[in-house]
């Protein structure tokens, strides 16, 4: 999982200087260090961070054209089974949450710093978390994959020869004018920005500063770059959907529906309270997070990444083809309830195994999945419904009942065979779903139930008991995500109010690596401080 992460800072004193958030990434991962062994990445790795010792990550996300500003990505280890997951989670969130006040403890003369753990900021600028689930193709599909993917590769190694023509064109064209320029090129940069590149801490590979040249620049060439790479997703995507994603259109009326379990609620600059916050940034069911306008439900990033390696590194090309695969899932909601947590990573996993053992099984699909992801966003009544293919309306709860059933008539035909062969953990999750989806059947008569289970019903219940509206319930909206002791969550948490997934045992054992996966490798590799294993 990945978790991308908001920073406040209060300085010292109404009206100080703000600290960029930069330096205090720097900060926190010093504070770090202090804590534990930490390990620097290498190889092909481009973001600013380090991996930790329980084998999992903490980066800094910079921003386009904002190089002072950014988020604190946080990446858990590699985990089987969702409940090892969610105590990675927890763990991650209490380490960064601690070693963030310890940087900036209340009182200093540097100000305060805290990070929420939410999926936008006030100017309702979208970000958040990503689920990704490991697949196996199965033959026939890898056989497909494996075709379109060297079409795939051969149209990224296309792309760096003309990027690589072009860029000399481009600088033989333009040497002889920037080598007159080049003295001139800090007359561009405000007084602010050159202070603020005068204290600019040092970072990785990503972290080198432009020269500073002014903003109708970049402008022109950041959307000529990602034009250039346009007929290269007209070649990916098509492949993506036959090969790893291929399950996209099936899985998609479960994650749309999904939502009421999982999201974490928010109020919009209008002041109206949504089930969910991320949905309404979503355009498409499969799209890449780096283009504007593209991003989806389903990520191609990962299998888009080792396209554009393959002509310059033979082993993405082995990967690209391999027969396990990677599935990024962009729609979750940042949660700080356990209960919801579990249940998004849960259920999702339940109806991946179920796709996998019966292709033909299809469950209720909305004719327009992305339309019908933004009304059940919307909607807390949980009483719209959509337009289905083949006739017939459904609401979110209709789809979510289709596929739990679809999922313990699955696993009791498994367990008829061999009782073994399904775990306690998915009879478990079985029983947690159907417990969520009655009370969200008898929410409006019985609205303290699912209170400290599910965000969104928690979060509402916050706002409707402060009786606070317009800007004080943004506030409070962004507080609930504040991964601090004084925060409305934590304060509930302390109470006894917020339902507990995981045991004591479960949580001691996430400070360590994950047993028997790449993070227990990465997690040794780090506490002997030689070179860790990459994410692949």
């Amino acid at each position: 999982m990945e978790s991308e992460l908001a920073i406040r800072y209060r300085p010292a004193r109404p009206g100080g200087p703000r600290v960029p958030n930069r330096t205090i990434f720097a900060r926190l991962l010093d504070r770090l260090g202090r804590d534990g062994a930490l390990g620097r990445p290498g190889g092909a790795m481009t973001k600013w961070g380090r991996y930790l010792p329980t084998g999992g990550a903490v980066w800094f996300e910079v921003l386009k054209n904002a190089p002072d500003a950014g988020l604190v990505e946080g990446a858990t280890p590699e985990c089987r089974g969702p409940r090892v997951a969610l105590a990675a989670s927890r763990e991650q969130d209490r380490r960064l949450g601690e070693a963030i006040r310890a940087a900036f403890p209340p009182g200093s003369c540097g100000g305060t710093a805290t990070l929420l753990k939410v999926d936008r900021d006030a100017f309702e600028r979208s970000f958040g978390g990503q689920e990704n689930y490991e697949v196996c193709l199965p033959a026939k599909r890898l056989t497909a994959w494996r075709r379109w993917s060297r079409a795939f590769a051969a149209a990224a190694g296309l792309f760096w020869l003309l990027a690589l023509a072009g860029g000399l064109l481009i600088a033989l064209l333009t040497a002889p004018v920037w080598l007159l320029a080049a003295p001139l090129a800090k007359l561009w940069q405000t007084p602010a920005q050159r202070r603020r590149a005068a204290r600019r801490p040092p970072g990785g590979p990503n972290e080198a500063v432009a020269l500073g040249f002014p903003d109708w620049a970049e402008r022109i060439l950041i959307p000529v770059t990602q034009a250039a790479l346009l007929p290269l997703v007209a070649v990916g995507l098509p492949a993506v959907r036959r090969g790893p994603l291929a399950d996209a259109d099936r899985l998609m009326p479960f994650l749309g529906s999904r939502v009421i379990l999982t999201g974490a609620g928010a109020v919009d600059r209008r002041g109206r309270f949504r089930v969910a916050a991320k949905a309404t940034a979503l355009r498409f069911v499969v799209g890449i997070s780096d283009l504007p306008g593209c991003r989806g439900v389903f990520s191609a990033g990962p299998q888009f990444k080792r396209a554009m390696g393959a002509p310059v590194d033979a082993s993405q090309w082995t990967k690209l083809g391999d027969s396990r695969q990677r599935i990024t899932v962009n729609l979750g909601d940042s949660n700080r309830c356990e209960a919801a947590e579990y249940l998004k990573l849960g259920t999702t996993s339940l109806m991946l195994d179920l796709l996998e053992a019966r292709p033909d099984w299809r469950p209720p699909t909305p004719r327009r999945p992305i339309a019908a992801l933004h009304r059940f966003a919307a909607d807390t009544t949980l009483t719209a419904s959509v337009r289905l293919v083949g006739g017939g309306r459904a609401t979110a709860l209709q789809i979510q009942r289709a596929c739990l059933n679809a999922v313990r008539d699955h696993l009791q035909s498994v367990a008829a065979a061999d009782p073994a062969a399904v775990p306690e953990a998915a009879w478990d999750l079985v029983l947690r779903w159907g417990d969520a989806l009655d009370g969200l059947e008898t929410l409006a008569d019985e609205p303290d139930r699912l209170f400290g289970v599910l965000d969104w019903v928690t979060k509402r219940r916050l706002l409707q008991e402060a009786g606070v509206r317009g800007d004080a319930a943004r506030k409070l909206d962004l507080r609930y995500h504040e991964l601090a002791p004084d925060s409305p969550f934590d304060r509930l948490e302390r109470a006894g109010l917020i339902e507990r997934t995981l045991t004591d045992a479960e949580r001691e054992a996430a400070r360590r690596p994950p047993p028997d996966t790449p993070a227990a490798a990465r997690g040794e590799a780090v506490r002997l401080g030689t070179p860790p294993p990459s994410w692949d």
